[in-house]
């Protein structure tokens, strides 16, 4: 017998872009956050489980520990694909956002001391 978390699946990429689209730009935005602060654990902790197996080779918990790894990488691709549609719902409805990474100077015309990269307050 089959657990629910065993039957559970994400929505769809089209079911996920129809329920953003009731949410206000506050909302999106937030939804953006949380998706990079997920895909930032699971990136943590995919480097320490690679450590963990690294140090540890051989032992009988690899498969778990390798099955895990994969699985973390299949939601962080899924959570990317979501980035995406968020975007571009906040685009649709009139907002801005800058993929992780993106240097704010070029947008602006601003740039911190010395051409630093970075988030200047």
């Amino acid at each position: 017998m089959s657990s629910t978390l065993d039957s559970f699946r994400p929505p769809s990429p089209r079911t996920y872009r129809l329920a953003l689209g009731d949410l206000t730009l506050p909302l999106l935005y937030a939804e953006l956050a949380k998706l990079e602060t997920n895909i930032s654990h699971l990136l943590r902790s995919n480097v320490e489980l690679q450590l963990y197996m690294h140090e540890n080779e051989g032992g009988d918990g690899d498969r778990e520990l390798r099955d895990a790894v994969n699985e973390n990488e299949e939601t962080i691709a899924r959570m990317k694909a979501r980035m995406e549609i968020c975007r571009a719902e906040i685009e649709e409805k009139g907002g801005g956002v800058r993929k992780c990474g993106e240097d704010r100077s070029r947008e602006s015309g601003e740039g911190g001391e010395d051409g630093e990269e970075g988030v200047f307050l």
